[in-house]
């Protein structure tokens, strides 16, 4: 099946009852073109297929852009500001690429499979073929800056390994005809080619910005994947919890209310893992109000962070040393706080390495204005060049292990921790380990200034 029947953007639709010729015609036509099988495909039929499933809810408009367009500028360049070269005919036949786009949904839908080549098909005649052919026809000043507008209309609707090989194949397809027609011009006295500085400028330009938009554009979805995926893992353990009980009240309704408390408190964890979801979609979003903060022990939350996290076995667990010097109090929410330890704790496994004798060290510090609790490791640390950026939302910097991170672990704990009025402070060293310490302001002050 291909990635565009299988996609939710084309959502099935029944399509009308069409006569026995068109059903005839569609089914040889499918026949003599088969179906997309991915499997090991390559990157460019990906970005064809992605381009076009991207491209289908707009397709409305380029229709019409390209319906009305192209007869319209005839006119324009033919009575309003006369060009050496038009052609009525041609642009009837690109103007008519693009009546199908106009079609009703329920029509298309038996031809979605064939909708990636139609579509860029037509952008390849009507952009960078039809422009570079009539810039080579015309010479004109006009025309070479056409060709420029259609070159960046390419990068556009197209990722850009599809947007380069559709440019160079509408070159050469408008090239081969100019020469058909001329054979004895010299290339190298038409104006398009003689502005090639800007031609490449521009081409340039355009697809190192379709390449960055579209790397922002997976890391963000890879992103909210991966947070959705992991708050939607840790709720089954108080949606577990809480099914537990309900099943226990069943069975013994007599001691009903003595169980009320702890379904209580598993609902409240369930809450605030659905609040840390929004808060990475939305970091505005994350506010702790005041009447929500609680003094909190700083050693019973790291007891119950090293019990509870997901050990991939047994070496991982006895890497885990907690050595309290001493334990402090905060302002904050005790499932809140934990999570934060939690996620350090996961992002060192990930990210510092599973040498032989690799460590996680969990220890606190004591300074004049803050208490802080030390998550360190003894892996690869973090190169120099990403320091600066590991707290930046979205931004998961070079990743020699191979593992796949969202890029909002360390920027939630920012997050976290401004909101409780602290911070994280993030210390490494290639080949030295990394540090991540929780500063906590003294819960006394803390105390003062949410009773005031």
């Amino acid at each position: 099946m291909s990635r565009l029947a299988s996609t939710g953007t084309f959502a099935p639709v029944r399509a009308r009852k069409q006569g026995s010729l068109m059903q005839a015609l569609l089914a040889r036509a499918r026949a003599s073109v088969g179906t997309f099988h991915l499997q090991g495909g390559s990157p460019l039929l990906d970005a064809v297929l992605d381009s076009a499933i991207d491209a289908w809810p707009a397709r409305i408009y380029v229709g019409l852009m390209g319906v009305i367009g192209f007869p319209m500028y005839y006119v324009v360049w033919t009575y309003w500001a006369p060009q050496p070269y038009e052609s009525l005919g041609l642009r009837l036949a690109i103007a008519a690429l693009f009546l199908p786009f106009l079609l009703p949904r329920a029509w298309l839908e038996p031809l979605r499979r064939f909708w990636p080549w139609y579509w860029h098909g037509t952008l390849l005649l009507a952009l960078p073929f039809f422009f570079l052919f009539m810039a080579l026809e015309n010479n004109t000043t006009p025309w070479a800056l056409s060709y420029v507008t259609a070159l960046m209309f390419t990068v556009v609707l197209a990722p850009a390994p599809v947007a380069a090989v559709m440019l160079l194949t509408g070159g050469l397809l408008a090239t081969s005809l100019h020469l058909l027609r001329h054979p004895d011009v010299q290339l190298s006295t038409q104006l398009i080619v003689q502005a090639w500085p800007v031609v490449l400028f521009a081409l340039g330009g355009g697809l190192v910005l379709n390449v960055a938009v579209a790397q922002h554009k997976r890391r963000r979805t890879e992103a909210l994947l991966s947070v959705a995926g992991f708050v939607a893992h840790e709720l089954r353990t108080p949606l577990t919890a809480m099914e537990m009980q309900v099943a226990a009240c069943l069975r013994e309704p007599h001691n009903a209310a003595e169980r009320l408390p702890a379904m209580e408190r598993e609902a409240r964890r369930a809450h605030i893992f659905i609040d840390m979801l929004l808060s990475s979609i939305r970091p505005a979003s994350l506010q702790v109000q005041a009447h929500e903060l609680e003094p909190v022990g700083i050693s019973n939350v790291v007891r119950s962070a090293v019990q509870r996290y997901p050990y991939a076995n047994e070496r991982q667990r006895k890497a885990v040393q907690a050595q309290m010097s001493h334990d402090f109090t905060v302002a904050g929410v005790e499932i809140l706080l934990e999570h934060l330890v939690l996620n350090l704790m996961k992002n060192a496994f990930t990210h510092g390495g599973g040498a032989a004798g690799f460590r996680v060290t969990i220890t606190s510090e004591s300074r004049p204005h803050a208490n802080v609790l030390v998550i360190s490791d003894n892996g690869r640390g973090i190169d120099g060049g990403d320091l600066p950026r590991v707290l930046d939302r979205y931004y998961r910097g070079g990743n020699p292990g191979g593992a796949l991170g969202s890029g909002l672990g360390l920027s939630f704990c920012q997050d976290v921790m401004r909101s409780l009025g602290g911070h994280l402070e993030v210390q490494s060293a290639p080949g030295e380990g990394a540090s991540m310490k929780l500063v906590f302001p003294h819960w006394p002050a803390d105390q003062q200034a949410t009773a005031s």
